[in-house]
């Protein structure tokens, strides 16, 4: 209800939890009697699959809802770090452990599945579900094939909670600080203005828990989450590397940590990242199959009306608040107001000379060895 100071404590809980029970399950899970199989059929890749654009949709769906990419949360986050703060260290550090975590994560599911195919006297593929089929179906049906399934079955879906709730709370911070920063008389109630903004996220999320709700999961999950994330994190970068300028935001890194980003990042940021990002959503949209719940279950034509809607309301925010920027700006002509809109304004630079003398203990450098010319972004390399 405090906003990140409250959530930030409970965190420590509930990011470390998953991973006691996630080495739990490893161990009893690698030591079953079909483990190997599992195992096996998650390491050995299917080169052929690497055709269908679809795995590589969902590839990057995926890294961007783990890593919070494009969503708005790892920027809400950072502006309660320190000036001097070391993200570099820390980007590194989330990622890392992000692949790791997924890592384990496939070799504690798989060496279950393994076991239940084994017991089932069938292949693995036949008892892979993704989905929500994976966490609520096919994973709480072979841990009853573990001894004490009922314990393991509350570690599980305890896990999962706690999985959950670390999500509810980026998510829910990110959308009421851009409120509170947007509307401030928000922050003198900030503890009733959490609670409405509580009770409207349980009363939207009912429809997931009737009959219908894996309908509603679907819509959601594929409109909203899907195609809508790889537009904006396309945007957001085209932005930061070309409008704003990929040497302008070098400087601002430089200014922070004491070094400038090396020519691997300037050339992924610049041109892998976007290339990659726009090629695999136009494929997505060219390959693009309406939306099937099961192998036999179709979603009803004017569902993916709704669908579309969905993904709009996020995807529209783009070119309708550029537009309205523009038109805001001051200047003669059209060309002249898009110029204005596109070029930087002073605010971050009387930032750097406020911290220019900033002896937090963080710094990445001495504050004594930068000078007022490397603290201005709008210095050229």
């Amino acid at each position: 209800m405090k906003g990140i100071k409250s959530s930030g404590k409970v965190v420590y809980f509930t990011a470390t939890f998953p991973y006691v029970v996630l080495i739990i399950l490893l161990i009893r899970g690698a030591i079953l009697e079909g483990a190997k199989e599992g195992i096996w059929y998650f390491i050995y890749p299917d080169i052929k699959r690497l055709r269908d654009i679809n795995v590589w949709r969902n590839a990057l769906g995926q890294m961007f809802f783990s890593l919070s990419v494009g969503w708005g949360c790892l920027i809400m986050f950072a502006s309660y770090n320190k000036f001097r703060h070391n993200c570099y260290r820390d980007a590194m550090v989330v990622s890392s452990l992000d692949t790791i975590t997924s890592v384990i994560a496939g070799f504690v599911v798989f060496s279950v599945l393994g076991e239940m195919a084994r017991e089932l006297g069938t292949d693995v593929s036949q008892v892979v579900k993704g989905g929500p089929g994976l966490a609520f179906i096919a994973y709480p049906e072979a841990v009853g094939f573990l001894p004490v399934p009922q314990l393991w079955s509350v570690i599980f879906f305890f896990m999962l909670y706690t999985l959950g709730l670390d999500s509810e709370f980026a998510l829910l911070e990110c959308v009421m600080s851009s409120l509170t920063d947007q509307f401030p008389p928000l922050r003198r109630n900030k503890f009733y203005f959490t609670l409405g903004f509580c009770i409207f996220c349980f009363l939207v999320a009912l429809p997931s828990t009737t009959h219908g709700g894996q309908y509603v999961w679907g819509l959601m999950d594929k409109y909203g989450g899907d195609f809508a994330v790889l537009l904006i994190a396309f945007f957001e970068i085209i932005a930061l590397m070309w409008i704003y300028g990929f040497r302008n935001f070098s400087q601002d890194i430089y200014a922070m940590l004491g070094h400038k980003p090396g020519i691997y990042w300037i050339v992924t940021w610049v041109a892998i990242a976007p290339i990659l990002i726009i090629l695999v959503f136009i494929a997505a949209m060219f390959f693009y199959k309406p939306l099937i719940l099961e192998a036999d279950v179709y979603y009803p034509p004017w569902s993916d009306g709704v669908g579309w809607l969905l993904a709009l309301l996020s995807m529209i925010q783009i070119p309708l608040w550029a537009i309205i920027m523009t038109l805001l700006q001051k200047g003669d002509t059209l060309l002249d107001k898009i110029k204005m809109a596109c070029t930087k304004n002073d605010h971050f630079d009387h930032r750097l000379r406020k911290h220019e003398h900033d002896t937090d203990a963080v710094a990445m450098v001495p504050t004594t060895k930068m000078t007022p010319g490397y603290d201005n972004p709008s210095i050229k390399f």
